[in-house]
């Protein structure tokens, strides 16, 4: 796996003396493709309980080059809506209270994301099962947490709400979590009053979805073509969909043997056709260190709770495959939900650490080269 680590650093530092070197006609529309990705918006969002994330606030010259890239830094609605350390063990210290009066960057660190060019997102759960039978158990703490944002001098731009219709529709496999057992109909219905009240509050607010493939899609063929379908779906109820995140498995697209580069490029060109800015993420299957999320883990492995794990790929050669399948995406998001699996039952979600950048697995190091490799034609 580290190989491929050195392929990518090769082929991008390769890249600008082979262009150099074209006919100038060739060269042009060479440097042309470059220019355009850098177009290209990064998301960023630490693992949700990482140990060091407080420190992103307290050591900027420890990601001054990864932040260059950055366009939009991500925290889960847990992380801002007041929620006492201590309740969530997922998120672990990092609640309102410890961000604010930790961070030692000008400003507070909403103002100073805001300051210094990124945009924030605010991550949420809507059709969930805990929130079936009321939307605005979703809704209210999402409120809270823009209100905080303001309140300390910063400014949400975004909303993504994470994979409703994978929770709120009965499901086609063994997740471990409940769903709401919905129609389809039923979830955007829900999901049209969640976006309506949040933008009674904050009409600018521009809010878009997850959701995860293959899981979504229907039997027998599990083709992007439903998740396509959902999004018209809500659109013809007059939900606006600015922007869509896959949640991508790629062990399980392999293990059903489905032709993953057709099925993400159709993706690509119906979000493109339809005006929808389309994201992919760039993720570790396993949490149990650095290396494990970076390079993977070849054979099954054993948890904290004796369940058996599959091969996990790692966030580098993911990032290579995908490259291969769509070239360069509207945004490329590096956003790390996984849990540390020694822990298990208990909920800890810690890798990749965030910092230094000038380690190359951790996850600003990640961004500061794996964005460049998506940049070069």
């Amino acid at each position: 796996m580290r190989s491929i680590m050195a392929v990518v650093f090769v082929v991008f530092f390769a890249a600008l003396p082979v262009v150099n070197a074209l006919p100038a006609s060739v060269a042009y529309y060479a440097l042309n493709a470059m220019s355009e990705a850098q177009t290209m918006e990064i998301w960023y969002s630490p693992n949700v309980g990482s140990e060091d994330m407080i420190k992103l606030f307290q050591e900027p010259d420890e990601w001054a080059e990864a932040r260059k890239q950055i366009t939009v830094f991500g925290f889960l609605n847990l992380h801002l809506d007041g929620t006492p350390e201590g309740i969530y063990t997922m998120v672990g210290s990092n609640v309102l209270k410890n961000i604010v009066e930790r961070s030692t960057v000008p400003g507070g660190p909403f103002k100073w994301l805001n300051d210094q060019g990124i945009k924030i997102n605010l991550e949420c759960g809507a059709v969930k099962a805990w929130s079936c039978d009321d939307i605005m158990r979703a809704v209210n703490p999402v409120l809270i947490a823009i209100d905080n944002v303001v309140k300390y001098g910063g400014r949400v731009d975004y909303i993504t709400i994470d994979e409703s219709f994978a929770g709120g529709m009965p499901k086609h496999w063994d997740w471990g979590l409940d769903t709401c057992n919905f129609t389809e109909e039923q979830v955007a219905d829900q999901l049209k009053i969640f976006v309506d009240a949040i933008h009674d509050k904050y009409p600018d607010v521009q809010i878009g979805f997850w959701e995860p493939w293959p899981y979504v899609s229907e039997l027998p063929d599990y083709s992007t073509k439903e998740i396509q379908r959902l999004l018209l779906l809500l659109k013809s109820k007059g939900v606006p969909v600015p922007f869509f995140s896959l949640d991508f498995d790629h062990f399980y697209a392999w293990q059903l043997g489905l032709d993953v580069n057709a099925e993400l490029r159709d993706l690509q060109q119906f979000c493109r056709d339809n005006e929808i800015s389309f994201g992919i993420n760039i993720i570790g299957d396993e949490g149990s260190s650095n290396e494990t999320y970076a390079y993977g883990v070849d054979q099954p492995t054993i948890d904290g709770c004796g369940k058996q794990r599959t091969p996990a790929i790692g966030a580098i050669p993911l990032a290579v495959e995908l490259k291969s399948a769509v070239g360069m995406p509207d945004r490329l998001m590096f956003e790390s939900w996984v849990a540390y699996p020694p822990a298990c039952p208990i909920d800890l979600r810690l890798y990749p650490e965030n910092l230094p950048e000038w380690n190359p697995v951790s996850h600003t190091g990640l961004i500061r080269y794996l964005a460049e490799y998506f940049r070069i034609p």
